[in-house]
């Protein structure tokens, strides 16, 4: 049997190893010219709710299943006020993890919009992995 140490540190990689997928996607599909921003937006939205959950995992506390960026940010301040004070602006992905999934009444994301979502993931990545510098992640 692995101790539960082993355990959460795998879990942990696994969180950033999705996470590092989705942002690689958001990255992608911006840097292939087409006019795939939608899927840039809600990728991104994607990656930074991945990191959040993998800094959450690694300190034991649970969460839903949601893909609400502010309730898991108001649940990393309980460990770290400093990390979720400086993502406070990645709340604002929040909606892209369902508002362009279906046909709706939303227009599209421009090309600057699509890039300042994959500035907060990256934001997001880049904090988040600081926090976790005590895991090896590779």
């Amino acid at each position: 049997m692995k101790p539960r140490e082993q355990i959460i540190v795998e879990l942990v990689r696994l969180w950033v190893r999705k996470a590092e997928e989705d942002l690689a996607v958001a990255r992608l599909v911006l840097e292939s010219g087409q006019a795939l921003r939608d899927a840039a937006g809600f990728h991104s939205q994607q990656a930074a709710e991945k990191y959040l959950k993998a800094f959450l995992t690694s300190h034991q506390i649970e969460f839903s299943k949601s893909h609400d960026i502010g309730l898991l940010l108001d649940a990393v301040s309980r460990v770290d006020r400093n990390l979720a004070d400086g993502l406070a602006e990645v709340r604002r992905l929040t909606p892209l993890a369902v508002q362009f999934r279906y046909p709706g009444e939303d227009p599209p994301l421009s090309k600057l919009e699509a890039e300042e979502c994959l500035q907060l993931a990256e934001t997001c990545r880049t904090r988040v992995r600081s926090a976790l510098h005590a895991l090896s992640l590779e």
